[in-house]
């Protein structure tokens, strides 16, 4: 006995160097006067806390396994300026409890990135589309308010980047007085479901007449007064199922894809249809 204990002994200095260095939490302001220069400096596993107004865009690129937690009123002011949060390349991210506000263009975009999380933000007052997602994977947009957007609200389409994202996550979000879309998408594997979209100019959620189009998910959302109709889907093999939609200007669901199911969806006060289905093998 008395030998492992000195094995274990003279082990234990080599463990103790070889083991990585401790996550930090930084905070703005503090440890830095700005969330930008909070993420530049910030390395793996750290968690930054950001209290109070910021002026300008932050940009988030190149960087993995982080988490930027806003309390106190924490914001994100473009100033009119081209967008307020830019994420760019990076994985692994959980971004919760900003405003991103008064931008000349997207309030949000996510670029060439995985495993990003949107939560419990607000987003308002932007030029272009609330939140813009291109060539990514496995983003997801949740507990988050969306409202006065000069485009869609949520945007999963190809404005950002020329190809879609894939494989996304958007749900319980608030979504309300968009000028275009509440909730624009294509590529596959989405799931959009829990939403409220509301107040709408066009259509509330849509899934754009894409190649890439294929088994999205469209369940439980809540669409009420949009101009045009509450869901429209193009592409193959969707599900929507178990939505309510009250006051479409026009088709309350109208589908033109192939193989899609439609099921137990409630619908009221449509200005034409309450279901337009066409293309082939598709089922109400």
């Amino acid at each position: 006995m008395r030998s492992l204990l000195v094995v274990l002994t003279a082990a234990l200095p080599v463990l103790l160097v070889a083991s990585p260095a401790w996550a930090k939490t930084i905070k703005v302001p503090g440890d830095f006067a700005t969330p930008q220069a909070a993420v530049d400096a910030a390395q793996p596993g750290d968690k930054i806390v950001f209290l109070g107004g910021f002026i300008g865009t932050l940009t988030i690129a190149g960087k993995s396994d982080l988490s930027i937690k806003g309390k106190k009123g924490a914001s994100v002011n473009a100033d009119a300026g081209s967008h307020a949060l830019v994420i760019d390349g990076s994985s692994d991210l959980v971004i919760s409890g900003i405003e991103f506000t008064n931008t000349g263009d997207d309030g949000v975009t996510v670029r060439d990135s995985n495993d990003v999380k949107i939560s419990k933000c607000r987003v308002n007052h932007t030029g272009g589309h609330g939140i813009a997602m291109g060539s990514s994977e496995r983003i997801t947009v949740e507990k988050s308010t969306f409202e006065d957007c000069g485009l869609d609200a949520i945007n999963l389409d190809v404005d950002l980047t020329g190809t879609a994202p894939t494989d996304c996550l958007v749900t319980k979000n608030l979504v309300r007085r968009t000028d275009d879309d509440g909730i624009d998408a294509t590529g596959s594997g989405h799931v959009i479901e829990k939403n409220r979209v509301e107040a709408i100019q066009n259509i509330g959620i849509i899934i754009d007449d894409s190649a890439d189009a294929s088994d999205i998910t469209i369940a439980k959302n809540k669409v009420e007064d949009t101009g045009e109709q509450g869901i429209m889907t193009y592409g193959t093999g969707h599900t929507i199922e178990k939505n309510k939609i009250d006051d479409a200007g026009d088709d309350g669901i109208r589908t033109h894809g192939d193989n899609c199911t439609v099921s137990k969806n409630k619908i009221s006060g449509s200005g034409d249809d309450g279901i337009d289905l066409s293309g082939t093998g598709s089922t109400v």
